[in-house]
């Protein structure tokens, strides 16, 4: 009987050792604030105006929401860190300026607010949110023709902004991110709700490329 006793508390003591220990791992957090990633694939990404964007538009305060969800996305540890496998990153944000007028699209713009990214990734992040703050002109609209014929399509890019949180790169901040996208409407498309009775209270972003370094 003693043996027996003596048997299940080793058992027991063995057991609950890897219990704890299993527990430990788990809980094991990564600080990836100064890690970098690139993401080549945005879905569902719409980009929508209150009020309207219009031609000619006018001084009226706009704001514009960001949504979207990030894939194919590569983070890369900093000085030997422990790799971070990322699964997606759902987007958010919020900008505001003062005017509606769809040529405001062209050229830096003056809206300012914040784009967050919550990520999803296998392992577990002391902080899983990256808190991106626009400044005027680190927003910049154009056109572009990227079939070498002549589709016109609308672009946007993101640079110069300042960061919180995980994929801040060397400097912590985001001072190299770069974000550049392109709109599915074409160009033609874009003026034609410009300049109708409704105006253009939406785009829609197709090919984005996210680099957060």
């Amino acid at each position: 009987m003693l043996r027996k006793i003596a048997l299940f508390s080793v058992t027991a003591a063995l057991i609950g050792g890897v219990v704890v220990g299993s527990a430990g791992v788990a809980m094991a957090q990564i600080d990836a604030t100064n890690y970098t990633v690139s993401c080549d694939t945005l879905t569902k990404g719409t980009i929508g105006f209150k009020p309207s964007l219009a031609i000619p538009g006018g001084a009226v305060a706009e704001s514009t929401k960001i949504k979207g969800t990030l894939s194919g996305c590569t983070a890369t540890p900093s000085g030997g860190g422990m790799p971070v496998t990322v699964t997606s990153g759902s987007v958010s944000g919020l900008l505001t300026s003062n005017s509606n007028s769809c040529t405001a699209l062209l050229g830096p713009s003056t809206a300012t607010g914040t784009i967050t990214i919550k990520w999803k990734t296998v392992q577990k992040l002391t902080n899983a949110t990256t808190t991106i703050t626009v400044a005027s002109g680190t927003v910049a609209g154009g056109t572009a023709t990227p079939f070498g014929d002549a589709a016109t399509y609308g672009t946007f890019t993101i640079s110069g902004t300042s960061q919180t949180g995980p994929f801040g790169g060397p400097s912590g901040t985001g001072a190299a991110s770069v974000t550049k996208s392109l709109t599915v409407q074409g160009v033609g498309a874009l003026t034609a709700l410009c300049t109708s009775a409704t105006g253009l209270k939406a785009a829609n972003l197709g090919p984005t490329e996210v680099n957060l370094q």
